[in-house]
């Protein structure tokens, strides 16, 4: 049989655990919630890049070829965020394991699109 002072004890221990397991949790949340907010901002940057692209000519370019090949590097770099956010248009599901392989390229895809701004700004 339990005293009154062991089961304040255990009633102490629980509730701490269980508010160590909400900091966790919402460290978790926090940290998925900085996730998405940098995806986001890695698509959008892309995206206006590419605009840029589109409205120049070789002729006002230094060098073309370069940034063609940035260009090149950008679209695969970014590849797997282009197809979660195509996915995620569409409907379609997105499983853990793309979420994670989409994540582990964002900042190759973000080196990418900065090589490229740099490049322009030239």
């Amino acid at each position: 049989m339990r005293t009154k002072k062991t089961q304040s004890v255990l009633c102490l221990l629980t509730a701490t655990s269980l508010l160590l397991s909400g900091c966790s949790v919402m460290e978790m949340i926090t940290h998925e919630q900085a996730l998405s907010s940098y995806a986001e901002s890695v698509f959008r940057r892309q995206n206006e890049v590419t605009s840029q692209l589109m409205m120049l000519s070789d002729d006002e370019l230094e060098e073309p070829e370069e940034v063609y090949q940035a260009e090149m590097n950008m679209h695969k770099a970014c590849r797997l965020l282009n197809e979660y956010s195509q996915r995620e248009m569409e409907g379609k599901p997105i499983g853990l394991l793309f979420k994670k392989r989409v994540r582990n390229s964002l900042e190759d895809c973000d080196e990418s699109i900065q090589e490229l701004e740099e490049l322009l700004e030239e």
